[in-house]
């Protein structure tokens, strides 16, 4: 760190690739990865709203074309106002309920034939998921132009579909992996594009 402080161009380089690295905009295949919060094991993307990123309906009006917290350069953010306008369009109320399998379910055969592997948060509890919206069957709400493939959670999101017998529907501006739309159709998941 010395020859840092006796260089301001290493010292300017060393800056912004943190920077570069803490403020990057993601990906739109981030929303969907299995990077996970501190929040119950949600990802970041579940956990948005219970880490001060709610009432996007609100804010709407008033969303930043540029800057830090922009939708030009949050994709969650992004995300989190698509996903909003479309369940209002439905007339879908927002659902917050998590859903974390037991211990029990994840040793069960139709777990590990539908999700795999459980997975679990660095402080050793499973993760859970939250559906966009439960009114009328189960509803997952992806929004972007990446292909969607196989996630833990979306696969967890099918599981708790099959066992408890409610259709899931994926509503998605993202094409979907044909593996991925085939295990899809295997357990009567629909991808449907938005209304």
């Amino acid at each position: 760190m010395r020859t840092a402080q006796k260089n301001p161009l290493l010292w300017l380089l060393l800056l912004l690739t943190a920077w570069a690295c803490l403020a990057a905009p993601k990906t739109a295949s981030w929303q969907n990865s299995d990077l996970e919060s501190a929040s119950g094991g949600l990802t970041l993307w579940e956990a948005a709203p219970r880490l001060g990123f709610g009432g996007l309906a609100e804010e709407s009006a008033s969303v930043p074309l540029v800057g830090a917290n922009s939708v030009a350069t949050n994709p969650l953010r992004a995300g989190q106002l698509y996903e909003t306008e479309q369940l209002a369009a439905q007339g879908i109320p927002k659902n917050n309920t998590v859903f974390t399998p037991s211990v029990e379910q994840t040793q069960s055969a139709a777990f590990k034939v539908i999700v795999g592997d459980a997975k679990y948060t660095p402080q050793g509890k499973l993760q859970g998921t939250i559906f966009d919206g439960t009114q009328g069957g189960y509803l997952e709400i992806k929004n972007g132009t990446s292909t969607l493939n196989s996630t833990y959670q979306l696969r967890l999101q099918t599981y708790k579909s099959v066992v408890d017998d409610i259709p899931f529907t994926i509503q998605s501006t993202r094409p979907v992996n044909p593996t991925f739309q085939t295990y899809l159709d295997s357990w009567g998941v629909r991808v449907v594009k938005p209304q």
